[in-house]
């Protein structure tokens, strides 16, 4: 038996017409359809937003591998009270130090900052130090060659 012949109000029709097609098995499936897009969609999104430069970085690996040159050859590798060298071994990124001598030095590698820029802003985070001198010619020995 029908909704419809239960209840036979015209508006009363008219909802059952609705309810019958809201839960049909066809309307689920395309209802699955639709939040799968946008599930979909979502996820791309997100991916897409997330660390861009990771996707388009080509010099990641020189960046990352210059780190690690840095952290074998410059040792200690003390900026202010700083142990750098120690850091980068460590990869430790919960300290703010550290972070930002990663994002002052990844900027610095890819050619966006100048040497003395680059000393001036780690410096002016880290501190001076008496071993300063030796810790950024070491760093810049390690450059790769231009």
């Amino acid at each position: 038996m029908a909704c419809r012949d239960l209840l036979p109000h015209p508006h009363v029709a008219e909802h059952c017409d609705r309810s019958s097609a809201r839960s049909s098995p066809r309307s689920f499936a395309t209802a699955g359809r639709i939040a799968g897009l946008a599930l979909a969609i979502a996820l791309g999104v997100a991916v897409a937003g997330c660390a861009p430069e990771a996707w388009k970085n080509t010099q990641a690996t020189g960046f990352n591998g210059w780190l690690d040159t840095v952290a074998a050859t410059c040792q200690p590798l003390m900026i202010g009270d700083v142990d750098i060298g120690r850091s980068i071994r460590q990869n430790a990124m919960g300290d703010d130090k550290y972070s930002y001598f990663l994002d002052v030095s990844s900027r610095f590698y890819a050619g966006n900052m100048s040497r003395a820029a680059y000393r001036q802003s780690l410096e002016s985070f880290l501190g001076p130090g008496s071993s300063n001198d030796a810790a950024f010619a070491c760093i810049f020995r390690s450059l790769p060659p231009s």
